[in-house]
């Protein structure tokens, strides 16, 4: 697996308590999403395997794009929500 990006939007909430001589705080997660994106383009430094071809070489798939057999593109998958709620449970300080 190569480089992606992961975009992640997170809401907390915090809420002071009082303590005998400071004041706490109890923070917790409302909502949690991510998203994640990727340019596939041609690694000069990796290679790939195609089924009933073989192994070919980033250069080499950089001039089968030239001739129009190929080409780099953007992709971008939908929101999804994180939940894994072990990390999203709340935490105080």
């Amino acid at each position: 697996m190569g480089g992606f990006t992961i975009w992640s939007d997170v809401m907390v909430s915090a809420e002071s308590i009082p303590q005998s001589d400071c004041v706490g705080v109890v923070c917790k997660f409302e909502r949690w999403e991510c998203r994640a994106s990727d340019r596939y383009s041609w690694d000069l430094l990796k290679s790939t395997v195609i089924p009933g071809i073989g192994r070919v070489e980033g250069e080499e798939l950089r001039i089968l794009e030239h001739y129009g057999y190929g080409r780099m593109f953007d992709i971008e998958f939908e929101v999804w929500q994180f939940k894994n709620f072990g990390l999203m449970k709340e935490f105080s300080f």
